[in-house]
């Protein structure tokens, strides 16, 4: 078996592990053996397709890019002189002869990927939530600052009643962005209007 082949299987193995864990008693007897290494493989298999999609995207650009003709030719002097034209336009110009020139092309550089709908979705998503937390900060320093006791009290009356004061134990960030909503929207329904 050769060593590509070995990595791959080790590769599987180390998959499998952490799908069914890692006690090698309990795979012949797990019933889902066949399914996790089913799964594993799947991965790998959407992985390989990704790249080949990718790769297929770049060979087109650096074909594209090297069909381009250069736009100007700059040249360097390794005795740091400038005598003679150091740039020019026309390619006879530029043969080895008169020293050595390095092309410049003035074609488009590679492509950004098209912006996928999945990620533009999360990304309109992530900016929201940004949003929510700029709101609820502004709110919550707002009312530190104006030492507004009904705010405060009703962000502690909607956390959960386990959470609160830390016995048993401390809300966790989902449940303080909760209550400082609700205390928002009772603020708003009682002043009429949401402060920023």
């Amino acid at each position: 078996m050769s060593n590509d082949n070995t990595d791959v299987l080790n590769e599987l193995r180390r998959a499998c592990a952490e799908i069914l864990g890692n006690d090698g008693d309990t795979w012949p007897d797990h019933g889902n053996a066949a399914l996790a290494i089913a799964a594993a493989l799947g991965l790998y298999v959407n992985a390989a397709r990704t790249l080949e999609t990718e790769n297929a995207r770049l060979r087109q650009h650096i074909e594209a890019a090297q069909k381009q003709e250069p736009a100007a030719w700059v040249r360097y002097r390794s005795d740091g002189g400038f005598e003679g034209p150091i740039m020019d336009t026309d390619a006879r110009m530029c043969d080895t002869r008169r020293g050595f020139w390095t092309p410049l092309f003035a074609g488009p550089a590679i492509e950004v990927a098209p912006d996928n709908s999945q990620a533009a979705a999360l990304s309109a998503a992530n900016r929201g939530e940004d949003a929510r937390d700029a709101a609820r900060y502004r709110r919550w320093r707002d009312a530190a600052i104006a030492n507004d006791t009904v705010f405060a009290r009703n962000v502690r009356k909607a956390l959960p009643p386990e959470a609160r004061d830390g016995k048993p134990r401390w809300p966790i960030a989902s449940e303080w962005d909760a209550a400082i909503d609700a205390a928002i929207a009772q603020s708003t329904a009682r002043d009429g209007k949401e402060r920023t």
